[in-house]
């Protein structure tokens, strides 16, 4: 009877435990000059144009990825490429790839008729030419971001 009971003890804990799992679906972070950056909004859209955009939002700050197309593969970032990365900080200061910064764009996964990519990122990115502030993202990874939303914040 004890056997009993503790085996019924043991699949009701087992079963308690799995109600706090988070789900991280989709995912959008990076490290911005060294420090840690997770979005909290999301969004994505495929543009009239065939190109993809993608963006983490968080605490007035916004990282906004343009991709060129669907494929798998890497998409090179600056000195006028299709594809660009920009960000946003809290002051509404806009640093971009396009034209005067590097990085890279990698798409690991995707799912076109589910809406969705997967992927990494890092850039460098100016204000412009002459300025001498810079950003440095790094450790960009992007989880299942859906562009089939159409919201993005166009408040660059």
């Amino acid at each position: 009877m004890k056997r009993i009971i503790l085996l019924l003890f043991a699949v009701v804990l087992a079963f308690a435990s799995c109600e706090n799992l988070e789900d991280n679906t989709p995912g959008f972070q990076s490290e911005v000059d060294s420090v840690f950056f997770r979005a909290q909004d999301i969004r994505g859209n495929r543009n009239d144009d065939g190109t993809f955009t993608l963006q983490g939002i968080s605490g007035g700050q916004k990282i906004t990825l343009n991709i060129e197309k669907s494929q798998l593969g890497v998409y090179e970032l600056g000195g006028g490429r299709a594809s660009s990365a920009t960000y946003q900080d809290p002051s509404d200061d806009v640093y971009s790839t396009a034209p005067f910064g590097s990085g890279k764009i990698d798409i690991t996964d995707r799912c076109v008729s589910c809406g969705w990519f997967t992927g990494s990122f890092s850039f460098n990115a100016k204000r412009s030419e002459n300025d001498t502030l810079s950003v440095s993202v790094q450790k960009g990874f992007f989880f299942e971001v859906s562009f089939l939303d159409g919201n993005i914040d166009a408040g660059l």
